[in-house]
Order: C-alpha cells, then structure tokens, then sequence
C-alpha cells in the first residue's frame, strides 16, 4: 500500500473525515485532500504527528513494502533474533542433556553392570555435546549473552563430564599400589579430585558482578 491508500485507510478506521482529521493535527481539509490523492506529501513534522495520531510507526506510514509495523526493518530484526535466542536456547539445553545422559551411561556401565569399556559409550556422547555446543554458540556468536551462555554451559556441565577423567586419572595412579585400603582410597581420592576440579571450574566461571 501506498502512503496516500494507508492514510485514508487509516482514517476511515477512525471513522473520520478529511475535516476531523485535519482539525487534529491541525491543517487545512485541503492539505489532506492532497496527501490522500497523492497530489502532495506531508512533512515531517506532520508525518510524526500522524503516526502519533493514529498509533503507527513512520516506517509504517513512508515504506510502500511495510503492510504492517511488523513489516519495519527494526521489528524484524527484533523478530529475527527472538527466533535465534530461542533456537539457541533448545540446541543449548539438549546438549546439556546429552552431557547428563553420558554421565549416567558412565556410571551405569562401571557401577551397575560392570561393563568399563561402555563408559566410553558415554564418554563420546558427552564429547559429541560439546562439540554441537560449540558449533551452536559460534553459529550464533553475534546474539546478545552468547558468551554468558558458554560460561553457563560449562558451569553446569563440568559435574558430568569431569567425573570419568578423575576416575581414569585416580586409577591409574593408584594401579601399581597395594595396601589394605586399595579400593577405599582410590574411590575416595577420586571423588575428592571430582569435587576440586568440577568446584574450582564452577568458580572461575561464576558470572562477573557489573
């Protein structure tokens, strides 16, 4: 629609004429004649004041292409990137999932059926998570609290994915020992390392005060 169709679009809305519409902004019913015939265009002064008049932008009222205010060049870009934020938003949550699924897989095939060589099962599960985070985060690296999502991402996720790497490292450093507690301080050393190093990473990346 054009400018002169929208403004006699909109006033006919209103249930005005050409005269009660030029007594509101104020201007001479002639003036209106003009605009709605296309035979002239307002200002600018008097394009703000019937955008104001009728509850529209300017964009609106100016652009031929704008059927709508949904239609302006802002309020799609606002648009556009409400949809990205909640895309990111689901590949972010599932991949946290899928951190929390290898997990349990780990413990399940070490503690429950006792079957170590599926936890790497688990183990490539988790990786694949971070890798499609990654690929997420960097696809929408320009979205506002992209970086905080990253950080958020690693805080949660570190409690299940660092706690195979402790298990390895225990058990290997513990493989050549002999002692009556040999099942007792390995398991204890191993979790006492989990919680250091998924505490300590939780702390570097507690969110920064203003």
């Amino acid at each position: 629609m054009t400018f002169p169709e929208k403004l006699q679009a909109l006033r006919k809305a209103k249930g005005w004429s050409q005269e009660e519409l030029a007594a509101q902004i104020p201007i001479s019913r002639q003036a209106v004649s003009k605009w709605e015939s296309g035979a002239a265009a307002p200002d600018t002064e008097n394009v703000v004041a019937l955008a104001d008049l009728f509850g529209v932008s300017t964009d609106y009222l100016l652009r031929d292409n704008c059927e709508s205010d949904g239609d302006t060049p802002a309020v799609q870009r606002m648009a556009d990137e409400a949809r990205q934020t909640q895309s990111r938003a689901v590949g972010w949550i599932g991949c946290v999932g899928m951190q929390y699924v290898g997990f349990l897989t780990i413990v399940a095939s070490m503690w429950g059926f006792q079957t170590p060589p599926y936890a790497f099962v688990g183990v490539m599960v988790q990786i694949a998570g971070i890798t499609v985070v990654e690929m997420i985060l960097h696809f929408y690296s320009r979205l506002p609290g992209t970086r905080d999502a990253r950080r958020r991402f690693y805080r949660i996720s570190v409690w299940a994915f660092s706690w195979f790497p402790c298990q390895a490292v225990t058990a290997f450093v513990f493989h050549w020992k002999t002692s009556p507690f040999q099942s007792l301080l390995p398991f204890l050393c191993s979790q006492a390392l989990y919680l250091l190093v998924s505490g300590t990473v939780t702390w570097l990346l507690r969110p920064k005060k203003e």
